[in-house]
């Protein structure tokens, strides 16, 4: 299982057409990168569960739900897309409650299945509170490309 904050190539103009502070493509083409490169080396299923990665109403974006949907990655990778109630606080609780959900649902789903891994792109608050009930027998990997307290560094 795949956790990212991915957002569907198609609607990228209608999420800008909300959006106050833009779109952050270079994350979208990393994710979209990384299971494309699990993918290509013979995994045999990728499941993604994903957010889209836009700011809390009203401040950052005018759209106060953001709707569940599922959409293809490309041909043979679905992505689940956790809708919630966009403003702070309830955003993130209810895609905590969502995902863990999910991820007890594809626990279940795989129970017979020889290895189970899941991947979370970034650190993600509402993915790392999720995965806290996951049993220590299950493969748990984050990407971690930027490390928030060192960013400051960058300006000077």
């Amino acid at each position: 299982m795949f956790l990212g904050t991915l957002f569907d190539f198609d609607e990228e103009e209608n999420i800008l057409s909300y959006s106050k502070i833009g779109i952050q493509n270079q994350i979208n083409k990393f994710q979209y990168a990384v299971i494309k490169g699990l993918k290509e080396n013979n995994l045999h299923r990728i499941d993604v569960i994903n957010v889209e990665p836009v700011g809390t109403y009203p401040k950052h974006y005018n759209k106060l739900f953001l709707k569940s949907k599922n959409w293809l990655l490309d041909s043979n990778i679905k992505s689940k897309q956790l809708g919630s109630i966009n403003i702070p606080i309830l955003k993130q609780l209810s895609r905590r409650l969502k995902a863990e959900s999910e991820i007890k649902n594809w626990l279940k789903s795989n129970i017979n299945a020889d290895s189970k891994h899941i991947i979370i792109y970034g650190l993600y608050l509402p993915y790392l509170k999720a995965i806290k009930r996951v049993s220590d027998d299950i493969k748990i990997t984050a990407i971690v490309t930027d490390l928030p307290e060192f960013d400051e560094l960058s300006s000077s």
